[in-house]
């Protein structure tokens, strides 16, 4: 919604390993807001017309066992949560949202002849940095050290992807 974040009110909400960074970016939290809600459509979306068709994340951050275990509907979502979170904050830097960051690098290779570059790129190594510090603070939470090594893991190959 278009609710403004506040610290006591929405950072309390996670858990305390992203608590601080809440805290300390509270200007990023509408922009992993909307992260988290694209995560929810995509995923359902890809499980539509399958057993599990991903309903059970409706109930962030009370997941059920098929989210909070070694499963692959877990990997699943944790790698769509960090890509998710990694894009939605670099499009707010390239957009001017975020004043902690900017544009992004232009293009590497020089246009297509007849085509010019213009416009700002998005931010992907900063939405790649605070993007991995938010999603593998939810992935050191909880859980036995092998599970969340498993879901950085999955955060990590997120991200990639």
């Amino acid at each position: 919604s278009g609710v403004a974040w506040n610290e006591s009110q929405h950072c309390r909400l996670l858990v305390p390993e992203q608590l601080q960074l809440c805290r300390r970016h509270l200007e990023m939290m509408p922009s992993i807001a909307r992260a988290a809600r694209r995560t929810q459509e995509l995923c359902q979306q890809s499980f539509a017309d399958m057993r599990w068709n991903c309903s059970s994340i409706q109930s962030a951050p009370s997941f059920g066992p098929e989210l909070l275990t070694g499963t692959r509907e877990a990997a699943f979502v944790h790698a769509l949560a960090a890509a998710a979170v990694a894009q939605g904050i670099a499009r707010s830097c390239a957009s001017g949202e975020l004043p902690l960051c900017s544009c992004g690098p232009g293009p590497s290779e020089p246009p297509a002849p007849g085509s010019r570059w213009g416009g700002c790129g998005d931010n992907l190594s900063h939405g790649l940095q605070l993007g991995a510090a938010f999603t593998d603070g939810s992935a050191r939470a909880g859980g036995t050290p092998g599970l969340r090594a498993v879901n950085r893991h999955n955060g990590a190959v997120g991200r990639a992807v």
